[in-house]
């Protein structure tokens, strides 16, 4: 993973429509993947994970109750040729998941694709578990001819993702 990150507007994080006044109290902590926590990288020290948590405090209402959701952070990593989009995936079930084999559609509401049902392994070696209620940092590959279309708007609201397919192994 490279240290250099960027995101796009400062005012921008996530969001989501029809925002209403009826939040819950209930937290969604951010927990680093296996990955980043071998290379000693935690909320306290790295500055991805704590510009991602920041983001995750601004949000109203993180994933879908009884569901897995992915929410894109406005930030990514790399250079040209070498892009990752962060996302975050939030587990609202009461089960823990791991070796998730995911794919996810991501594209701008103008049609420009990003990412076309592209599929990612998220496994246990690397990424670890994803707990009930909690949310984990995931670093999605842009296609080198898709950065231009990644980086054609700076609304977070003209963007759209999806999760197409979502198997994992129940722990």
């Amino acid at each position: 993973m490279s240290s250099k990150s960027s995101m796009f507007g400062t005012e921008e994080s996530m969001t989501s429509s029809d925002m209403t006044s009826e939040t819950t109290d209930m937290s969604i902590p951010l927990v680093p993947q296996k990955m980043e926590l071998d290379q000693d990288l935690t909320l306290e020290n790295d500055s991805v994970l704590q510009e991602i948590e920041m983001r995750m405090a601004e949000t109203a209402e993180l994933g879908i109750e009884n569901d897995v959701a992915i929410h894109f952070t406005g930030m990514y990593l790399g250079e040209t040729g070498a892009m990752q989009a962060i996302f975050i995936i939030v587990n609202r079930m009461d089960m823990a998941m791991t070796n998730i084999d995911i794919t996810i559609s991501f594209s701008t509401v103008n049609g420009d694709v990003i990412l076309d049902k592209s599929k990612y392994s998220l496994t246990e070696d690397s990424f670890g578990v994803l707990e009930p209620d909690t949310a984990m940092p995931i670093y999605l590959d842009i296609p080198p001819e898709n950065e231009e279309a990644f980086f054609s708007t700076s609304n977070m609201e003209d963007l759209i993702y999806t999760i197409d397919e979502f198997d994992f192994d129940e722990r």
